[in-house]
C-alpha cells in the first residue's frame, strides 16, 4: 500500500469534524508531547530505512537521557529548560542522527546548541535576539535549510519556539506542546 501525507485541506477537514486530528491520528490530552512526536515518527517511518544508517527516520528513542545529563546542559547555558521539552529530552529524543519524513533532523542531547553559539553573527527573531545564550537550537531541516530552537530564559518569552528560516526568524509556536501539534499536522504551519 502506498502512503501518502494528507493535504492541508483534509487534515483540517479532518480537524474540523472530529477535533485535533493529524497525521498521526487523534490526539489524546493525556498523550505528551514527545509521546505525540515518537508516534508520527513510527507511523510516517519509511519501511526501506536501512537499520545500519546513521540517516535514518527516529526509529529508537533516547529513553535514557538522565537527569544529570539534563542538568549539565542546564548548567553549560546557565538555564532551567521548560518542563515539555525537558521530558522530550528525557524520554523522547532520537538515538544520534535522524531524518523524519518531513526532512527534519532532531538533534540528541549532545547537539543541542545555543543559538550564539551555532549562529555567532545571525540574531534570532527580534524579541529574543537579547536571548541568543538561552535559546536552544534542537532540529534542523534539510541540512540548514531552516531550524527550531526553543527559549528557556525565565520571562515572558519562556517556551517560545523560534523558527530560524533562511533570513527571517520568527515565533512559530507558543511551547513545545503547540509546536510539536502543528509539526504533526502540516509541517508548513510552523516555518515562519
Amino acid at each position: 500500500m502506498f502512503w501518502r501525507r494528507p493535504s492541508r485541506r483534509e487534515v483540517l477537514t479532518l480537524t474540523a469534524a472530529w477535533g485535533t486530528v493529524g497525521i498521526a491520528g487523534i490526539t489524546s490530552p493525556r498523550e505528551k508531547p514527545y509521546q505525540r512526536l515518537q508516534r508520527f515518527w513510527q507511523e510516517t517511518r519509511d519501511p526501506k530505512d536501512d537499520p545500519r544508517s546513521s540517516f535514518r527516520t527516529p526509529s529508537t528513542f533516547r529513553a535514557g537521557n538522565t537527569e544529570a545529563a539534563v542538568a549539565a546542559l542546564e548548567f553549560k547555558y546557565q538555564i532551567t529548560i521548560p518542563t515539555d521539552f525537558r521530558d522530550y529530552l528525557l524520554h523522547g529524543m532520537p538515538l544520534g542522527e535522524n531524518w523524519d519524513s518531513w526532512g527534519t533532523n532532531w538533534w540528541w542531547l549532545d547537539r543541542i546548541r545555543s543559538v550564539r553559539e551555532e549562529f555567532p553573527d545571525q540574531a534570532p527573531h527580534a524579541s529574543v535576539a537579547h536571548l541568543a545564550d538561552k535559546t536552544l537550537f534542537f532540529a534542523d531541516w534539510l541540512i540548514w535549510c531552516g531550524a527550531w530552537a526553543i527559549v528557556c530564559s525565565d520571562g515572558p518569552e519562556r517556551g517560545k519556539i523560534v523558527c530560524q528560516w533562511s533570513e527571517k526568524p520568527a515565533i512559530v509556536a507558543d511551547n513545545f506542546g503547540d509546536f510539536v501539534e502543528r509539526y504533526i499536522v502540516d509541517f508548513g504551519d510552523v516555518t515562519g
